[in-house]
């Protein structure tokens, strides 16, 4: 439980992070030069007569206070919801596809070297795409002296950020030499077939005299993530928290992506986040609610042609926050920063860009303690805030278009996390999924089938309703064909509800189309709230349908409707020739992204009906360069859509397509084309 108030806005009050009750006070607050909080007493509470505050007339709350924290200014959104995350336990069923290190023998008291048997149990379970599994951390200190690796289709998952500790041991040997880094893990090694692969609710750290160490070597690609992990060097030395690049024997360098990094911490270390250079040309990284101190270059390290967008960036470094080099361009959309020194001035900038060929966008950015918000090259950019700073010029097709983003409401993802294994979760028993929904349970998973090659699930033959007594369905990375699918083009799943219904969360849910389905795979009919994470499919809603949220996910001809509200982090819509549906389709909704990734030579975005589209950062990757001779980029029909800090590879030659009150304009483009900022609204 959280509650906010401060400032110009409303007092919120939060449950699981999730806001619950807004509001503002009419009355005066009582002023006293004290400045004391006083928690748990009501002053304005009746204490005799009718209306009382308790019927013995105490104004008192009367129980226990458990882990009370004060903070020194009202929290945001995201502050409240990486707070609950950080605290969250992950527990699951003994049936579930994973794989307890206890029953293995692994060690969690910090005193026997681990990694032997952690390495044979990653060996033995990862690289399976259709028989997935997680190897599962409960709280424990766990130490390894060498890299732990694996290539794909596989997840380290902690019982809680905080009761987790992987730790490297003091002086290991390997980790001694900057120049020849080595990390302590190592999650993806192939460029463009690192799926599935994610480190979640854990820490790292690096030990003690291990000059040379990464925390964290992350590839994936499509869908994967480093979410609600800690890195942190023991004493503060080290090559880089995570490193989000690899560099091959050949001198080949490559960046993952697209994938998502949410609620990291990084202390210590050179670099807080290294990137490398994006030569797969497919690379688009989205991270949020990131925080990174103490670090001695940089906090991000930016190298050429990456794409990023970063929101809710917060830094307290002497360095800068980020830092882009070279001559070739990064595009990158930076939005809800906040940068502080820890010293009382700096002579460095927040964020310093070595070239003017960097296509840069950043919005509602703060520092303190810094020269400057923004350098480029030589010359400091005034000023150590922003509303909005753009590298290069705003562009659009009407002269009345402002040089800004649409700044649509941003809303957190919703979150449910139920430990109640015995009680609340029902699996999936002899392949009868919507015999599970009907469970009236709320957590609906996909047992182990004992073996563990288990192919990819084929039992689904007709349409499962999910119904609103169903809070989370995870399948927990496990497949789903359409092989044995015998709809036609009729729903996988069908999902109803009222706006009135909790949220419902479909997590680690993938789907394999075969060629002859007609999809899609989710229907949204009716006015609930629906969060996709790590999930892939077609996505299609119908008029009525209510507010949906993606969070790392991969699909294909989205479709939106009027009304609705659209939150999407770090979206990679894929298809190829042969569908003419556009990949994005707004037909009147609110729809907000950071993160847009695309493969395929079609209309990325069809905005009409009176919708708005906002997207910060992307990237647009139509394979086919000849293909898109005649298909624009973005169609905008008397609608409104913004697009900051992206780039359009392989260029479509038709960028833009705009239609206002009947008259058509059209932005071409002759070379590759990355921009700060388009604007049409």
């Amino acid at each position: 439980v959280a509650h906010t108030c401060g400032g110009t806005e409303p007092q919120r009050l939060y449950v699981d992070g999730v806001v619950v009750a807004e509001g503002s006070y009419e009355g005066p607050f009582d002023s006293r030069d004290t400045q004391i909080a006083l928690v748990g007493t009501a002053f304005r509470a009746k204490t005799v007569g009718e209306g009382s505050a308790r019927p013995d007339g105490s104004r008192t709350f009367l129980g226990d206070l458990d882990e009370l924290v004060i903070h020194e200014r009202a929290l945001t959104d995201s502050d409240v919801l990486g707070l609950m995350q950080a605290s969250r336990r992950h527990v699951f069923p003994d049936d579930a596809r994973v794989v307890n290190v206890l029953d293995l023998g692994v060690d969690n008291t910090g005193t026997v070297d681990a990694t032997a048997l952690l390495q044979s149990a990653i060996d033995d379970l990862s690289e399976k795409q259709f028989g997935r599994w997680w190897l599962y951390f409960p709280d424990g200190e766990y130490v390894v002296s060498d890299t732990l690796r694996w290539q794909r289709f596989f997840a380290l998952q902690g019982e809680s950020r905080d009761g987790v500790v992987i730790r490297l041991a003091d002086a290991s040997p390997g980790f001694g030499d900057p120049s020849a880094p080595k990390p302590v893990i190592m999650a993806g090694e192939t460029v463009n077939e690192s799926f599935g692969v994610y480190v979640q609710d854990l820490t790292i750290e690096t030990g003690q005299s291990n000059p040379g160490a990464i925390g964290l070597d992350y590839l994936a690609h499509n869908l994967g993530s480093v979410r609600n992990v800690r890195i942190v060097s023991g004493d503060g030395a080290g090559v880089a928290g995570l490193q989000l690049k690899r560099v091959f024997p050949s001198g080949f360098e490559a960046t993952p992506g697209p994938h998502m990094v949410r609620n990291l911490i990084v202390e210590g270390f050179d670099v807080g986040v290294s990137l490398g250079e994006a030569r797969s040309g497919i690379s688009n990284v989205v991270f949020e609610d990131v925080a990174l101190a103490g670090q001695g270059t940089a906090g991000i390290a930016f190298t050429p042609r990456l794409h990023a967008a970063i929101r809710g960036l917060t830094s307290i470094n002497d360095v800068p926050a980020i830092t882009a080099e070279r001559t070739f361009g990064a595009a990158i959309a930076i939005t809800d920063a906040r940068f502080h020194t820890s010293s009382e001035s700096s002579s460095r900038s927040a964020i310093e860009l070595g070239n003017n060929e960097n296509r840069v966008y950043v919005e509602n950015a703060t520092s303190s303690g810094y020269l400057s918000l923004v350098k480029v090259r030589d010359d400091v950019i005034p000023g150590t805030t922003a509303d909005q700073w753009l590298s290069h010029p705003a562009e659009s097709l009407f002269s009345d278009a402002p040089p800004s983003s649409l700044g649509l409401p941003v809303r957190e993802t919703p979150e449910y996390l139920n430990d109640d294994v015995d009680a609340d979760w029902q699996p999936v028993v002899n392949g009868d999924v919507q015999a599970a929904m009907n469970s009236g349970r709320p957590v609906v998973y996909l047992q182990d089938k004992g073996d563990p090659t288990f192919n990819i699930f084929n039992g689904i033959t007709d349409t499962v309703t999910i119904p609103s007594t169903v809070r989370w369905f995870n399948l927990m990375d496990q497949p789903i064909g359409s092989r044995s699918w015998i709809g036609g083009d009729n729903p996988v799943f069908r999902i109803e509800g009222t706006a009135d219904d909790p949220p419902l969360i479909i997590e680690r849910v993938e789907t394999f189309e075969g060629i002859d389905f007609e999809g899609p795979i989710f229907e949204h009919v009716g006015g609930r709230t629906v969060v996709f994470k790590s999930a892939k499919g077609q996505y299609v809603a119908q008029p009525g349908a209510g507010d949906v949220f993606f969070e790392d996910y991969v699909g294909r001809d989205l479709v939106f409707q009027p009304g609705q509200r659209v939150w999407a982090r770090q979206l990679n819509t894929e298809d190829h020739p042969g569908r003419p549906a556009p990949l994005v389709h707004n037909d009147g909704a609110d729809v907000w992204i950071l993160g847009h990734k695309t493969e395929g030579p079609k209309v990325a975005h069809l905005v009409e009906n009176g919708g708005r589209t906002e997207v910060i950062g992307g990237l647009y990757f139509p394979l086919e360069q000849a293909s898109v001779s005649d298909i624009p980029l973005f169609i905008i029909d008397d609608a409104e859509f913004s697009a900051a800090g992206y780039t359009a590879f392989f260029t479509f030659p038709i960028h833009a397509r705009e239609t206002r009150d009947g008259e058509t304009r059209e932005l071409l483009e002759t070379s590759r084309a990355s921009k700060s900022l388009f604007s049409a609204h």
